[in-house]
């Protein structure tokens, strides 16, 4: 018998043997060739055998010896095999013996727990309760896909309870646990307290909890997806250069032969040679586009299985209120990390300190709130952000209860300038800086009539459509009558600046985002500019009631003007927000990454020549 069949019959003994004593039976030693195993009812009953075999593992059919002779394809060996590959990989682990003996979780938490606006206090008639608390383990299969293919694992734990992903060394390795046996087995669960989370073991729950691991794992794998994005990039430029400088001496050798053809008498063979020339160039532009599909970098996750940890842990339920409202939270005693657990922000879903309470019962991280009213200064989140509105005059926000509705045009507006809603000859008055302290607001400018444009399927309607009727609804107002210029006054248009103009390129799609930001967190206004099968979209949401810029369709210009058009289009929110253009902030978005651009630069996805045609014939069909 060779050296390579006693190791292939070793292998299947080690299989079989090592499946039946790891799932209850009993197996005893190898004795003159054979194996006796005793197997409990139920796994006999499922493989389909007796209770009682004796195995041999012999490869020879006339070898001595009875029993029953295995092989890689006997039925038994391939029901242990769909056995195995049927079995569910998830498991569950509990985190035992710890002291959950802990009081004055209420004089802990208003010394370490502090809420900007409001005041923690202690609940009527509320005890400290100790209840389960889970984390749930989930393993995905990560696959970066490009010119070449590499595969790994990767971990993302969520609390289940509080919905956010650990990111904590030392907590994710106290979390490691091979108990398998619940030590608390008659304490409660815990509810869930993040905000749209349903019950803790329903398939909703788990579900929301997947989507948010998958975006903790895009975190996760940010640096090592901009790390093989600059690989890719590299050698893309590499590449492209090549074909480049191949198809350069290609064209250049049959120019030569056409200026030939054409200066001698003849003319003989020019037109073969323009044929040729027009082959290579569709030729390169092919090439060049298989070879950037081939770069391009995408990220495959597949979830493996889950782990769920099971650990007590102690809660105390307090009231956080100020004058006008009180909502109810939980205090949680984590005894495996011996600490409190911060309380988590109802918009983000992140833990924080210092959080804000604000007027709809949500906490909230400072970045997390919405611009605060200027009347009655209510502080409210992105969550209730419909209820702060912005005053027709001056521009600031005014929440729903403070907001004046004029009887008169409907509009709305802030206590300081109630009754200038239509001052201005039925439009909203135009403030100076010299009348109020209130940063005043651009008035609504219409954009330049390009020979170009259409409207949308919004139905809007061109400007030179309806520039005769609304001209005096939509003009602003500014004269001498209606603003008086005081001595040594200049008169000029104010203007909103923004603080920040961010330009994000998608690098997949043709698809352009523009922001100019009133803070790092809250914007003026988001402009999407994105091809279409019917030319090219400009979509605006900012603080102006009704965007000039909002809905128009523009027909694309050719290859060669298109980057200029596009550029020219993004940057009238810079000129519109008063922002240098030395500082505007340029990126190139990939799938999982973001890299920041030394100035406008248009992706290849703009200029496919038949997606360009196509928008303009779709353009020039609606027109």
């Amino acid at each position: 018998m060779s050296e390579q069949n006693r190791e292939e019959h070793f292998d299947l003994a080690r299989f079989v043997v090592g499946y039946l004593t790891q799932t209850g039976g009993i197996v005893a030693p190898a004795a003159f060739g054979s194996r006796e195993a005793l197997l409990p009812d139920e796994m006999a009953a499922r493989l389909g055998v007796d209770a009682y075999l004796n195995l041999r593992f012999d490869a020879e059919d006339d070898a001595p010896g009875e029993g029953l002779r295995l092989s890689v394809n006997h039925p038994l060996v391939d029901r242990i095999a769909a056995q195995l590959l049927h079995a569910q990989g998830n498991s569950q682990v509990y985190i035992n013996h710890l002291r959950l003996d802990k009081k004055g979780l209420l004089e802990q938490a208003e010394k370490n727990i502090g809420i900007a606006n409001a005041r923690l206090g202690q609940k009527k008639g509320a005890m400290e309760q100790q209840a389960l608390h889970h984390y749930l383990r989930f393993n995905f299969k990560v696959t970066f896909v490009s010119d070449e293919k590499q595969e790994s694992l990767a971990s993302v734990v969520m609390d289940a309870q509080n919905g956010y992903a650990i990111s904590d060394p030392l907590h994710l390795q106290r979390l490691l646990s091979t108990d398998t046996a619940p030590g608390y087995p008659h304490m409660s669960i815990a509810p869930a307290r993040w905000l749209g989370a349903d019950a803790i073991d329903s398939a909703e729950t788990y579900q929301a909890l997947l989507e948010r691991a998958q975006g903790a794992l895009e975190k996760q794998l940010t640096p090592r997806m901009t790390a093989m994005q600059s690989r890719v990039q590299r050698f893309l430029e590499l590449d492209q250069a090549r074909i480049e400088e191949y198809y350069d001496a290609l064209e250049a050798d049959l120019r030569r032969r056409i200026e030939r053809a054409e200066a001698s008498e003849s003319g003989r063979g020019s037109k073969g040679n323009q044929e040729k020339l027009a082959a290579v160039q569709g030729e390169r532009a092919a090439k060049l586009s298989d070879i950037r599909a081939r770069y391009q970098l995408r990220l495959e996750v597949e979830l493996v299985n889950v782990q769920r940890i099971v650990q007590p842990k102690v809660m105390l339920p307090v009231e956080i209120g100020d004058r006008r409202l009180t909502v109810t939270r939980f205090v949680v005693w984590d005894p495996l990390r011996h600490e409190l657990e911060a309380l988590i922000c109802d918009v983000c879903g992140q833990p924080g300190e210092n959080l804000h309470l604000c007027t709809g019962g949500h906490l909230a991280h400072e970045d997390c709130l919405a611009p605060q009213c200027i009347d009655c200064k209510r502080a409210y989140c992105q969550r209730c952000a419909e209820q702060v509105q912005a005053c027709v005059v001056c521009g600031e926000p005014v929440c729903r209860p403070s907001l004046i509705t004029c009887p008169t045009c409907k509009r709305g507006t802030c206590r300081e300038h109630q009754g200038l809603c239509h001052a201005a000859e039925g439009q909203p008055a135009v403030l100076t800086h010299a009348e109020t302290k209130i940063p005043a607001v651009t008035p609504a400018v219409a954009l330049p009539v390009e020979r170009t444009a259409t409207p949308s399927k919004t139905g809007r309607s061109t400007p030179q459509a309806s520039t005769a009727g609304r001209s005096a609804k939509s003009t602003p107002v500014s004269s001498k009558k209606s603003q008086p210029i005081r001595p040594g006054q200049r008169s000029q248009e104010p203007k909103i600046t923004a603080k920040q103009v961010q330009v994000i390129i998608s690098a997949t799609e043709p698809t352009i985002v523009v922001r100019a930001m009133r803070t790092s967190s809250r914007p003026y206004a988001i402009r999407t500019i994105e091809l279409l099968p019917n030319g090219i979209l400009v979509t605006c949401e900012c603080e102006k009631e009704k965007c000039p810029a909002d809905g128009w369709i523009f027909r694309p210009d050719s290859v060669d003007s298109l980057p200029k058009q596009i550029e020219q289009l993004a940057d009238r929110v810079r000129t519109e927000y008063n922002f240098p253009a030395s500082k505007v902030e340029y990126h190139m978005l990939y799938a999982l990454d973001r890299r920041p651009l030394r100035g406008f630069t248009l992706p290849p996805v703009w200029l496919d020549e038949v997606r360009l045609e196509s928008a303009r014939q779709g353009f020039d069909a609606e027109r």
